[in-house]
């Protein structure tokens, strides 16, 4: 039995794309999760002396998260549409 190249077992190598693809989309989604966990922490303070800050970190965060959303998306197109 062989196997020819169209067999979905066939190994096809990472463009450079679909690895920035991949490492903008975990950005994006570490990101979002910092946003969350910001927000938490202004629900929630330990210390009363944190006042607005957690606020601004969860602005960036959130902003971070959607330029990284965006980058992602930039790479994730088909082989066939990036010639």
């Amino acid at each position: 039995m062989t196997e020819s190249s169209d067999s979905p077992n066939s190994f096809l190598p990472c463009t450079s794309n679909q690895a920035k693809q991949v490492a903008f989309l975990g950005l994006s989604l570490t990101a979002i999760m910092a946003t969350v966990l910001f927000l938490l922490v202004y629900v929630n303070p330990k210390e009363d002396v944190y006042t607005y800050l957690p606020l601004i970190y969860a602005g960036v965060s959130a902003a971070a998260a959607v330029l990284f959303n965006r980058l992602s998306a930039r790479y994730d197109k088909p082989r066939a549409e990036q010639a």
